[in-house]
């Protein structure tokens, strides 16, 4: 009779549990999010309400002379103000916490945190993509090109981005007298503008070998301070429970534009962000509510209260197909 012996094997030795310093989830950098840039805060006190807007026209022209004559009365001028409103919308999402989810998950999931933070990060995106579907229509900007062929600018040996970029700046200047100080632009639109011919040729004799935002950015704009944005932020268009289908919010599309850096009277802005905040109300406010509706689970709603509002069209410049 034969005995077989067996051995012991590394596994046997351990039992399998999560580890407490890994756990795998897709959350996209805060830096992909750039549509906030394109609309500065304005803090509100009331959820909606009206303010004022000079005439463009009457700050631009002139009364034909202001020669006065001696004992006469200077020539008088006028201005027409108009009006407009705003409303905050409440932005909200929740995740649900079951008692039995709570006391059963390990701890490394970290239940409460890995919800709130999947929350608040869909509330980001959705305002992304709110505000990117609001400037790349070119129905809500002060003009537009679609680019088509060899202008398209991966056409290396014909495209000319860099004039392409300048029309747009001359445009917003040429109608408001304000510079174009703001630029966002699509990755798909970027990664092929940082292996363009004209941006190597320019930067061949710099210090600076890696091409980034900012290096292109002082391409365009050596004189005049430009801010360069680069929209990462992908989306997945997929209905829930079919296939997956990821794309980049922010498309093919260039937005030039002027933003201001300060809000303020009579301060002109391509928009403005419009936020509500209730008294002892935080943007991203976490309210937790106990046995929510009485069926044994913890809710965590997260919300905030905003209008992004375009108020200077003609302070932009949407260049859309810009890469085939």
């Amino acid at each position: 009779m034969s005995i077989i012996k067996e051995y012991a094997v590394g596994r046997d030795y351990h039992i399998d549990t999560p580890l407490s310093n890994l756990s795998i989830a897709y959350m996209q950098d805060s830096n992909s999010f750039v549509g906030g840039r394109l609309f500065p805060d304005l803090s509100v006190n009331k959820r909606s309400d009206i303010y004022y807007i000079f005439d463009k026209g009457d700050w631009f022209r002139t009364p034909g002379t202001t020669l006065r004559a001696p004992k006469s009365v200077p020539k008088i001028i006028e201005f027409a103000v108009s009006s407009n409103t705003y409303y905050a919308n409440n932005y909200a999402l929740a995740g649900e916490i079951s008692w039995e989810d709570r006391a059963n998950a390990d701890d490394i999931i970290q239940l409460e945190r890995s919800t709130t933070e999947q929350v608040t990060h869909l509330l980001m995106l959705d305002k992304e993509q709110r505000i990117a579907s609001t400037v790349t229509s070119t129905s809500n900007v002060g003009s537009s090109v679609t680019l088509s062929g060899t202008d398209q600018w991966n056409d290396y040996g014909n495209s000319d981005p860099f004039n392409d970029i300048n029309i747009g700046m001359r445009s917003v200047h040429g109608t408001t007298g304000k510079e174009a100080n703001t630029i966002v632009m699509g990755r798909e639109v970027f990664d092929v503008l940082v292996n363009h011919p004209d941006v190597l040729d320019r930067i061949k004799y710099t210090q600076r070998g890696v091409v980034n935002a900012d290096l292109i950015a002082s391409l365009i704009s050596a004189d005049r301070p430009v801010n360069l944005y680069v929209g990462g932020a992908i989306q997945n268009t997929g209905t829930e429970g079919l296939t997956d289908s990821f794309s980049y919010i922010w498309g093919k599309n260039v937005f030039i534009g002027h933003v201001a850096p300060n809000p303020g009277q009579r301060i002109a802005s391509f928009g403005y962000s419009f936020r509500w905040r209730p008294a002892g109300f935080r943007d991203m406010s976490v309210l937790r509510k106990v046995d929510v509706n009485g069926n044994y689970a913890d809710r965590l709603d997260v919300m905030y209260f905003a209008d992004e509002k375009i108020t200077g069209s003609d302070l932009s410049y949407l260049i859309t197909s810009t890469v085939s």
